[in-house]
């Protein structure tokens, strides 16, 4: 049976090596992101409910209809339906939103240290792939230099 010790290893490497795969994989993930922005945008004038395909030379991609999104469009309605302490009590301002007004916080907004943390992985040494390919035999005088006592 594996040790405490080495389980917990074994999690720092796998969380390591998927942090690397991670990292990697982001510039591709955002490419990704920009071209589906620009995919949508070409259809963004027209009707909501249709879908639409679209060929390249590899592939044919089907742009669907656009998702339904929810808004409160009677606020003082709601207030007035569920009363103050209701209405309260489920209220959810954006901070952001409340930093962009011109008021002070102080009193009403609380900050404290209760967030995720970060985890940066470093790798204790470079891959064995990698080491290889780094090695480089010394030339003649690096060579004389170490011999030098």
């Amino acid at each position: 049976m594996a040790s405490d010790a080495a389980q917990w290893a074994r999690t720092i490497d796998e969380y390591g090596e998927l942090e690397r795969r991670y990292v990697e994989a982001k510039a591709w993930l955002n490419r990704r992101e920009d071209l589906r922005k620009k995919i949508e945008s070409r259809y963004a004038g027209e009707a909501a409910d249709e879908s639409f395909s679209a060929a390249g030379n590899i592939w044919q991609l089907i742009v669907g209809p656009r998702a339904n999104r929810r808004t409160i469009v009677a606020m003082p309605k709601l207030f007035k339906l569920l009363g103050a302490k209701e209405f309260l009590s489920i209220c959810e301002i954006p901070l952001k939103k409340l930093d962009s007004l011109a008021i002070d916080t102080d009193g009403i907004v609380k900050t404290e240290r209760s967030g995720n943390r970060t985890i940066t992985a470093v790798p204790r040494e470079a891959p064995a792939e990698t080491k290889s390919r780094s090695r480089k035999k010394p030339s003649t005088e690096e060579q004389a230099e170490s011999n030098v006592v």
